[in-house]
């Protein structure tokens, strides 16, 4: 069954099973390239972890459980984009913080010009 018959019967494609893996993790566990690119195409996170183990504390993602089953393409492949949502969203945290600083900066201007006007 793909994916599309899901998604029209309203099944988000994050939907998280007992395990707490996606379809995304059992697409990247069996190999399923053509699944794995239909569920990053709607949008599903690429370093989503499933639920923590002894094994694993932390969680696995998709790209975790695709290597440990040898599918190293595309374990590459979801690791990048993980890697490149992150930078991403790095880089926006960062223009908003310099817009606040640059805010905060003209305030700082505005309020020491306006005190040489009224003194």
């Amino acid at each position: 069954m793909g994916v599309v018959p899901l998604i029209a019967a309203g099944i988000s494609p994050n939907f998280r099973d007992a395990r707490g893996r996606t379809a995304l993790h059992w697409a990247a566990h069996y190999g399923r390239e053509d699944m794995v690119i239909a569920l990053i195409k709607l949008g599903v996170a690429a370093g989503a972890v499933d639920d923590p183990t002894a094994a694993f504390p932390g969680g696995q993602t998709a790209a975790d459980l695709a290597s440990s089953g040898g599918h190293k393409g595309i374990a590459g492949y979801l690791a990048e984009l993980d890697l490149t949502a992150h930078l991403q969203s790095l880089a926006i945290n960062n223009n908003a913080l310099d817009n606040i600083l640059a805010g905060l900066e003209a305030e700082k201007d505005f309020e020491s010009a306006a005190q040489e006007l009224f003194l």
